[in-house]
């Protein structure tokens, strides 16, 4: 589960970094 939440933040701090 932690995983799940580590890798769904990393995808939006990526979307974010890349706007």
């Amino acid at each position: 589960m932690q995983y799940l939440i580590f890798s769904l933040w990393t995808y939006l701090r990526t979307n974010c970094n890349a706007k």
